[in-house]
């Protein structure tokens, strides 16, 4: 037994011990997981520390990129109407001289154009909207989020008003049809060539073509905002029937005799000059009429409570935006200096011989 013993002390004695070396390696290693451990758990304190803010950050994002982008189909559909309106006053201004079917179909065309623009809006609308309601807003940012409510349920309205404004214009320009967009009376090739004959058989037609156009206005309901110029509408077709009629009944007569009596045609033509000037007050009227509808002046002011409301969410969320803490990477500006200690205590103790 006792020989085991003492061959249990030499075995100890024999046993390799660990140097100063290998244990400044284990207390290194030991202090670097302390470290990591203490900085990660630093950076999930700071991370959850920041998380309301990284939130709040999120939501303003979302709702004002939103709201951005609506505005912006706002400002593309008033260039619109800029664009319509300008269309409108040169074609009005050549209507002697431009082709019908041209001032009839070129503001047709920008009709839909805008009526599309006005319906891309409302949808926008609508989804930023539905967008909002499914966010759940921090306590601070409710008051923002109602305003942004409101305004996308207001300026709905508003856009959905000046959509049925805008289809009833494109329904009472396709009532008219090509022949009587613009206020027109006679086509003046006809009174040059002088053929009496040829001038009966255009009025007749346009007179056919007149009372036509008159009975599909007849159908339209007009609101309460365009009776007046369905009105003038009618006036100016009312006014050509009228001359058509008696241009046709004074040149079916002969030419009298007399020296220096005037010939049927010459009476006929002093009877479209005097129809001539009565048009003149009717087209400036319609032309009024029209502009009330597709100008740009006309609807940015129907739009003036939208850019008020517009204008001072802007001017909110630029307040928040300028108050609002924004979140960064944390970084570690001094953990180098950590690890100097263990690195310079290593680099020491090498430097000896053991």
């Amino acid at each position: 037994m006792l020989i085991q013993s003492y061959k249990n002390y030499v075995q100890f004695l024999e046993k390799p011990r660990v140097s100063t070396l290998q244990k400044i390696l284990l207390f290194m290693v030991g202090l670097t997981f302390v470290l990591l451990g203490s900085s990660s758990a630093f950076l999930y304190w700071q991370y959850q520390k920041l998380q309301p803010v990284r939130y709040q950050n999120q939501y303003l994002e979302i709702a004002s990129s939103g709201f951005i982008g609506t505005n912006q189909s706002i400002e593309e559909t008033l260039n619109t109407f800029k664009v319509l309106g300008t269309k409108v006053k040169i074609i009005d201004e050549l209507k002697e001289a431009s082709s019908a079917s041209s001032g009839f179909f070129v503001p047709l065309d920008d009709l839909n154009k805008t009526i599309a623009n006005i319906q891309s809006v409302q949808k926008s609308l609508l989804f930023q909207k539905e967008q909002l309601e499914e966010l759940s807003p921090p306590g601070k940012f409710q008051n923002i989020h109602d305003q942004l409510k409101q305004y996308y349920d207001q300026t709905a309205q508003t856009f959905a008003a000046l959509e049925k404004e805008q289809k009833f214009t494109r329904d009472l320009l396709l009532a008219l049809g090509p022949n009587f967009y613009l206020p027109v009376l006679t086509n003046e090739t006809l009174w040059q060539l002088a053929k009496g004959q040829d001038i009966i058989d255009y009025y007749q037609k346009i007179k056919g073509e007149a009372n036509q156009t008159l009975a599909n206005l007849a159908h339209l309901e007009p609101p309460q905002e365009f009776q007046q110029y369905h009105d003038t509408q009618l006036a100016y077709l009312e006014l050509l029937i009228k001359t058509a009629t008696k241009i046709t009944e004074v040149l079916s007569e002969d030419d009298k005799l007399e020296k220096d009596g005037a010939t049927q045609l010459e009476i006929a033509y002093q009877v479209l000059t005097g129809a001539k000037r009565e048009n003149e007050q009717i087209a400036e009227k319609l032309l009024a009429e029209r502009l009330k509808f597709i100008s740009q002046k006309e609807n940015f002011a129907k739009l003036a409570s939208v850019k008020i409301r517009q204008n001072a969410i802007n001017g909110r969320l630029a307040d928040i935006y300028n108050s609002q803490p924004q979140t960064a990477s944390y970084r570690f500006p001094e953990l180098s200096k950590f690890f100097d200690f263990p690195r310079n205590l290593f680099n020491y103790v090498t430097s000896f011989k053991i």
